[in-house]
C-alpha cells in the first residue's frame, strides 16, 4: 500500500514539474515596430505578419543597448520580442533604423567639421 502512495506522489510530482517548465516557454518575435506605448507593443514580423503583444511590467526594453522605455521605441526600429506562452512581452530588444545611424554618423561628422575649423580660427 505504501509503495502504491510513493508511486502515486511521484507520478504527481513529475506531471507538475513538467506543466511548470512548459509554462516557462518562451518565443522569440523579429520585425520592425509598428506602435509602441499603453503597455502594448505591435510589430511587423519579415515574413508580414503583424503580431501585437501586451508588455509585462517587468519587461526588459533596451533600443541600441541602452535601457529604454516602451515609449521610446520608434516605428522604424527593429525590434526582437522575447514572450512568453501567453504572449506577454518579457524583453524587447530594438535597434535603431539604418536611416536613422546614417543621419547621426553625419551630425557628428558636421559637428566634427565645425569644431576642426573653429580649433583652426583660434590657432
Amino acid at each position: 500500500m505504501m509503495r502504491k502512495i510513493i508511486s502515486t506522489v511521484v507520478a504527481v510530482l513529475a506531471i507538475v514539474s513538467v506543466t511548470a517548465v512548459a509554462s516557462q516557454a518562451t518565443e522569440v518575435f523579429h520585425g520592425q515596430v509598428l506602435s509602441a506605448g499603453s503597455g502594448k507593443i505591435s510589430i511587423q514580423e519579415f515574413s508580414g505578419r503583424i503580431a501585437t503583444f501586451e508588455v509585462s511590467a517587468e519587461a526588459k526594453i533596451t533600443r541600441n543597448g541602452k535601457l529604454a522605455r516602451l515609449e521610446d521605441l520608434k516605428n522604424t526600429d527593429s525590434a526582437t520580442v522575447t514572450t512568453n506562452n501567453r504572449m506577454t512581452a518579457l524583453t524587447i530588444e530594438a535597434r535603431s533604423s539604418i536611416a536613422e545611424t546614417a543621419s547621426l554618423g553625419a551630425s557628428v561628422a558636421a559637428l566634427g567639421t565645425y569644431v576642426g575649423a573653429s580649433i583652426r580660427a583660434v590657432s
